[in-house]
């Protein structure tokens, strides 16, 4: 499926893009790239008379933008832009083209806006949007409506629209996304949304953690914190102080919120789009600085070797594998990592006798030694968590 992230200006969220996954392109914004981890096409449709970047606004040939039009030059980007910018990679961007090409409405308010034009108009068959809010009260407000028409243009015409984990875009203040249902009628078995706002706060370690809760299985989740896997509670209790934690299989983020309020700091992995989105929100809810989310399901190649490595993560010092049928796949995409980890727990279930003992053989070979297994307190006695250590 022909794929383009867009990448806006909201950190916060724009750090959860597809950037690992090279199925997608990934567009961004020229005087916002903080938080692209690759980038294949930039923008800028602003005047050439003028470059706006609130909160100021700058003459196009002042020293500053001279200093960010050579920033734009050097980093070998091409960028759409206005035909008359200055840009030594610019790409005129093909207003005329594009405007016959969409419905009869003028309709383009800002640079998403046109980002996103420009992906129905090449032939994008999903669209997706990370790091773009519109919640200011300033030029957001009206710039927003033009981007929801054209988002529910694409929608129509059969282009998947894909909004990232924590953005706002195309948000119902109705939890079932009509006029007349409010917050508190809608059942908590509707199944998860990102726009919940049923919270639920509890205290770990003198830190006051606000859980994002969907439906009433995460509500469970958050009452049996400390009760339904006590193991993997003491497990994070104890490790060492300022570890790493990769929590692979996070789902909402119970573990890992929790191992945050000890100031670890977390990599959490979660595969499901709602379980991603529910943690997310947690995460920002919670204030939770130390914890990055991804959405994505590892493997060997997809792996946290290539997230290490490639794209700038923290090595792990510990990781926690629950993934469901996963793990071994986990464990094959993190041989390199595991030279710097000192102590995992992996999920395992004993009808698969050949994944338990790869396992065991990937991290044996690694210089770890089993030392002991624990079970869910409501889970069924054939899948557990193996405990694993290696000394210092």
């Amino acid at each position: 499926m022909k794929s383009v992230a867009i990448v806006g200006g909201a950190e916060a969220t724009a750090q959860f893009a597809p950037f690992s996954d090279k199925e997608w392109d990934i567009w961004g914004l020229a005087w916002h790239t903080a938080a692209l981890q690759r980038t294949d096409l930039l923008f800028d449709i602003h005047d050439p008379d003028f470059k706006s970047e609130a909160p100021y606004r700058l003459h196009y040939n002042s020293h500053e933008n001279q200093k960010y039009i050579a920033k734009v030059d050097a980093s070998g980007v091409p960028i759409m832009c206005d035909p008359y910018a200055k840009f030594k990679n610019g790409i005129p961007y093909p207003l005329d083209e594009v405007r016959a090409f969409l419905p009869k409405r003028d309709y383009l308010e800002c640079t998403i806006s046109y980002m996103v034009a420009y992906a129905i108009f090449k032939g994008y068959e999903r669209i997706g949007l990370w790091g773009c809010h519109f919640t200011g009260k300033d030029e957001y407000q009206y710039q927003l409506p033009s981007l929801t028409w054209l988002l529910g243009y694409a929608e129509a015409i059969g282009i998947e629209i894909v909004i990232g984990p924590g953005g706002p875009l195309l948000a119902s203040d109705c939890d079932a996304g009509r006029y007349g249902v409010t917050h508190d009628m809608r059942p908590r078995s509707a199944g998860p949304t990102d726009w919940a706002k049923v919270t639920m706060s509890i205290e770990v370690n003198g830190v006051p953690l606000r859980f994002c809760v969907p439906n009433d299985r995460a509500v469970f989740r958050v009452e049996t914190i400390e009760t339904k896997e006590p193991a993997t509670v003491e497990w994070i209790r104890n490790l060492p102080p300022n570890s790493v934690l990769w929590d692979i299989g996070a789902n909402i983020g119970i573990y890992s919120a929790y191992a945050a309020a000890y100031g670890h700091k977390v990599v959490a992995v979660e595969a499901d789009d709602g379980h991603t989105r529910a943690m997310a929100q947690t995460i920002a809810l919670s204030d939770l600085d130390n914890v990055r989310v991804i959405h994505a399901r590892l493997n060997e190649r997809n792996s946290i070797d290539e997230l290490v490595k490639n794209h700038g993560y923290a090595p792990p010092t510990c990781i926690k594998i629950d993934t469901d049928g996963d793990d071994l796949k986990v464990i094959k995409g993190a041989v390199n990592s595991l030279a710097g980890v000192q102590s995992v727990i992996v999920e395992t279930d004993t009808s698969k006798p050949d994944d338990i003992a790869e396992i065991g053989r990937i991290l044996s070979g690694a210089g770890f030694t089993k030392t002991g297994r624990h079970f869910s307190s409501v889970g069924p006695n054939d899948i557990g968590m193996d405990h694993w250590h290696k000394e210092p």
